[in-house]
Formats: structure tokens, sequence, C-alpha cells
């Protein structure tokens, strides 16, 4: 995954941020909402519980 900032807090939590200087098409807003689950789907293993997922904060400038 290629975000332009990507970070974690001292909590475990991530935070993403894509910024674009021209209009996006719907394609490459797909590409980030997928930018996000990745941020969740990430943060488990196989047999681990979602009760342990942590807050992921994604933004999208255009």
């Amino acid at each position: 995954m290629v975000l332009d900032i990507r970070v974690k807090d001292s909590e475990g939590r991530e935070y993403g941020i894509e910024m674009q200087t021209t209009y996006s098409k719907q394609s490459e807003l797909k590409r980030f909402e997928l930018y996000g689950a990745r941020m969740l789907s990430n943060q488990l293993d196989n047999g681990e519980r979602y009760y342990d997922l942590l807050p992921c904060l994604s933004n999208y400038l255009s």
C-alpha cells in the first residue's frame, strides 16, 4: 500500500493521507477506500478477534 502519508501513533492507531492535485476518477476513490480497508485488515492475523482492531483514519484531499 502506498499513501502520501501513513503514520501510527503511540496508541497504535493508524492514519493515512492521500493528496491529489487534479480531479480524481471514481477508480482512484475506490483505490483509496481499499487502502483504508487494508489498514484495518493488516492489524489482525488469523484467529484474532475483531474486538482487538484499533481505529484507523483515512483522509483524501483533492
